[in-house]
């Protein structure tokens, strides 16, 4: 089997569904006799077109690079006409690219929504190459513009995997029939994330200053004004002073994004600083072990808007610990339970997410481990890779 993964962006550049992929396809590779991975890709940060391996990836990422790189005088254009014309572009040149490729394709694993993604539907709909869907944000459709002006909709033989149970119930809607939608939530190792109490303290020592007599709130993710670190800071204002809070994951270091990144990270220090919250704040600007720091900590906090599902929100469930998130998005409401396994909370409200944290410190142990297991059940990497494994030769058998 030949599969190509064709993406809105791809790693190196940092991206969810990025770091999932390999290992999806690590894990089940040899179960469907795949020969050949390849990923034409688009991008955000990277900015220039290159050909290069990543793992077991051939990648080719196709990029409207002066348009990205918002070079004079495209800088001048308003952010939507931007934003078009990267679309226009990048259909054009990721169509052009799928037209020479060479090898038989059995299957096209489309993430993201880019003007690549869009060309690849297209170019699937011609060669009546079944294609495989994944809606990895919350407002993500599967019908995708084509030079922005062709809406293109999934061939008859796609599946599509939504995150949350309001975006299949839009794709119904959208006139998808059910059996063509899997509902699932991200696929968790749960050898690593897992319930380890008795080695919190070992955590805690190594990678942070905080003691055992403090308790600690974390966010693990992307420093983008979308994650919303800013909220946890400004909730420890509200809280006694044995709380305290990690920040930590990779930041933009070049590329059209900087700029806007560089001023969060420099929005964050101050109000630490103005606060007076060093001591109680602990920075990590880099890519860090998810696990290691969860098992560090006795909270987890997702204050972020706009998420397609959340991983790390059944991440931190599994190592125990009660996650208070913004009630405004669709899948954290799914799956947190006030005062069961955290808090849901209005991300205009830093009182109310210090309360809820205060409250959430309460939670039993016997609830958290309950809910450790069912994440398990639900969302244990064995059983997801199984569903994939079977969909997707289901989906190639029937072509």
């Amino acid at each position: 089997m030949n599969i190509l993964i064709v993406a809105s962006k791809f790693p190196p550049e940092y991206t969810g569904p990025g770091v999932r992929i390999p290992k999806l396809y690590k894990a089940i590779g040899g179960d469907l006799g795949v020969k050949r991975l390849d990923v034409l890709c688009n991008g955000v940060e990277n900015t220039e077109d290159e050909d290069y391996s990543y793992e077991t990836f051939e990648v080719k990422r196709r990029v409207a690079s002066v348009l990205r790189k918002n070079n004079f005088p495209f800088s001048l254009f308003p952010k939507r006409v931007h934003s078009a014309l990267v679309n226009i572009v990048e259909s054009i040149v990721s169509y052009r690219e799928l037209q020479k490729y060479e090898h038989k394709v059995d299957l096209i694993h489309i993430l993201g929504t880019s003007g690549g993604t869009a060309a690849a539907l297209v170019w699937a709909k011609k060669h009546n190459i079944p294609v495989l869907i994944e809606l990895v944000t919350a407002q993500a459709s599967p019908v995708q513009k084509f030079l922005l002006l062709f809406k293109v909709q999934p061939p008859e033989n796609s599946h599509i995997i939504t995150l949350t149970k309001k975006a299949r119930e839009r794709c119904i809607q959208q006139g998808f029939r059910k059996e063509q939608l899997w509902c699932r939530p991200n696929p968790i190792n749960d050898e690593e994330f897992k319930v380890e109490w008795d080695k919190r303290l070992t955590y805690r020592t190594d990678l942070t200053p905080f003691g055992p007599e403090d308790i600690v709130v974390s966010t693990i993710a992307k420093i983008i004004p979308q994650k919303n670190h800013i909220l946890l800071v400004e909730a420890l204002r509200h809280l006694p002073k044995q709380y305290k809070a990690i920040l930590a994951g990779p930041l933009v270091s070049e590329g059209p994004l900087y700029t806007r990144d560089k001023a969060y990270v420099d929005t964050i220090e101050k109000l630490i600083h103005t606060h007076d919250l060093k001591d109680r704040v602990h920075l990590v600007f880099d890519f860090v072990s998810a696990a290691d720091y969860m098992k560090a900590t006795d909270i987890y906090a997702m204050p972020a808007w706009d998420e397609g599902f959340g991983t790390p929100m059944i991440e931190a469930m599994a190592c125990g610990l009660p996650v208070i998130a913004n009630k405004a998005e669709p899948a954290f409401c799914e799956w947190i339970v006030d005062d069961e396994n955290g808090f849901l909370c209005d991300i205009g409200d830093p009182q109310g997410w210090a309360k809820s944290i205060e409250q959430a410190a309460l939670i039993s142990e016997e609830k958290r481990k309950e809910w450790a297991l069912k994440i398990k059940e639900k969302a244990g990497q064995e059983r997801i890779f199984s569903e994939y494994v079977a969909r997707i030769k289901a989906l190639t058998n029937d072509s």
